[in-house]
C-alpha cells in the first residue's frame, strides 16, 4: 500500500512539474539557407547576414539546424564562395544542415517524380560538405510544409525519403517571420532605426503569443508539454535579433535542444495524416478531430503588421 502511494505521489510530482512549464525544451530550425530570398542578395550581403547570425549563435552556444536550398549556390563564378557559407555552418559543433529541396517548389503543385528529383539535386553539395566534417544529412523539410495533393503521392514520397535515409522535419511553432522580415528590411534600408525596433518587438511579441497558444494546445490535445520545434528562416531579422529570440525562449523556461533530441520524443512518432497545400503546425495535423476549431483560434500578427505587409506587396 505504501509503495502504491509513493508511486502515485511521484506521478503527481512529474505531472505538476510538466504543467508548471519547468523542463520545457525547444529545437530551433532555420529554413532557406543561404538566405531567404537569395536571388535578391549579392554574395557580400549573403555573407554579411550569415556572419552576423553565426556570430550570435557562437556566443549563444545553442544547437540549430539550417535547411538548404542548393539553387542559391549556383551563381556563375560564385559557387565556391557560396559553398563556404555552408561550410561555416557545418563546421560548428552544434549546427547541422538539412535538405529543403533544390529550388523550393511546393509538393502540392509539383509532380511526384519531379519532386523526388528536387531532393536528389538539392543534396549534392550539402552532403559533400557534411561528409567532410563527418556529419549526417538526416532531415528533409518540405517547402511551405506542403504535404502534397493526394495521399498516394504522399505515401510514395515518404517511402522514397525513407529509402534515401531521410527523416521528415516537422515543426510545431512558426511565427510568420517572413512577414516581419519584409517590413524590417524596408525599415533597415531606409535607416529607420525606430521602425526596426518596433518591428522586432512586434515579432518577438507575436512569437511569445504563439508559444502560449501551442503550449496550451499541447496540454489540451497531447495531455502534456512536448519538446517543440520552432521554424524560422535565415534572414536579416533573425541575423540581428537572434539573441533576443533565444532570451525570450529561455525566459519562458525553455532549454534549447537539437532537432535530433526533440525528435526522440514519442509525440513525433505519431502518424501525420494531413494531405494538402497549407503548411500548418504538426500540432494541428495530429489533431484531426477538432483541427478547424484550433486553426481558427491560432493568433495572427496584429492588424497593423498585416496591413503594412499588404501595402508593401501592392
Amino acid at each position: 500500500m505504501i509503495k502504491k502511494l509513493y508511486i502515485l505521489l511521484i506521478t503527481i510530482v512529474i505531472i505538476s512539474h510538466s504543467a508548471s512549464g519547468q523542463g520545457k525544451a525547444v529545437a530551433i530550425t532555420l529554413d532557406d539557407l543561404l538566405v531567404a530570398g537569395a536571388s535578391g542578395y549579392t554574395i557580400e550581403e549573403i555573407e554579411d547576414v550569415n556572419n552576423q547570425l553565426l556570430g550570435h549563435l557562437d556566443k549563444l552556444d545553442v544547437p540549430v539546424t539550417g535547411f538548404v536550398n542548393e539553387k542559391s549556390l549556383y551563381v556563375k563564378g560564385e559557387i565556391d564562395r557560396r559553398s563556404e557559407v555552408l561550410r561555416a555552418w557545418a563546421g560548428r559543433d552544434k549546427l547541422s544542415l538539412g535538405n529543403h529541396t533544390f529550388s523550393h517548389p511546393s509538393f502540392h503543385d509539383t509532380k511526384l517524380e519531379d519532386f523526388k528529383s528536387e531532393v536528389l539535386k538539392g543534396e549534392i553539395i550539402t552532403r559533400m560538405i557534411l561528409d567532410e566534417v563527418e556529419k549526417p544529412l538526416q532531415y528533409f523539410r518540405f517547402p511551405f510544409n506542403s504535404a502534397g495533393s493526394d495521399s498516394t503521392s504522399k505515401a510514395s514520397f515518404e517511402k522514397f525519403l525513407t529509402e534515401k535515409g531521410y527523416t521528415i522535419a516537422p515543426m510545431t511553432v512558426e511565427s510568420s517571420d517572413y512577414i516581419f522580415n519584409s517590413l524590417y528590411k524596408k525599415a533597415k534600408k531606409e535607416g529607420d532605426k525606430k521602425g526596426m525596433n518596433e518591428i522586432s518587438k512586434a515579432y518577438l511579441h507575436h512569437t511569445d503569443t504563439l508559444f502560449d497558444f501551442f503550449e496550451n494546445m499541447a496540454l489540451k490535445t497531447q495531455g502534456r508539454q512536448i519538446p517543440h520545434i520552432f521554424l524560422g528562416h535565415v534572414n536579416e531579422l533573425h541575423a540581428d535579433i537572434m539573441p533576443q529570440l533565444v532570451e525570450l525562449l529561455k525566459r519562458r523556461g525553455y532549454s534549447i535542444i537539437s532537432m535530433e533530441e526533440a525528435m526522440k520524443d514519442p509525440v513525433y512518432q505519431q502518424k501525420d495524416p494531413y494531405v494538402g497545400k497549407w503548411g500548418f503546425s504538426w500540432m494541428h495535423r495530429w489533431n484531426v478531430e477538432n483541427r478547424i476549431d484550433w486553426l481558427r483560434k491560432e493568433p495572427e500578427p496584429s492588424e497593423k503588421v498585416l496591413a503594412d505587409f499588404k501595402m508593401l506587396n501592392k
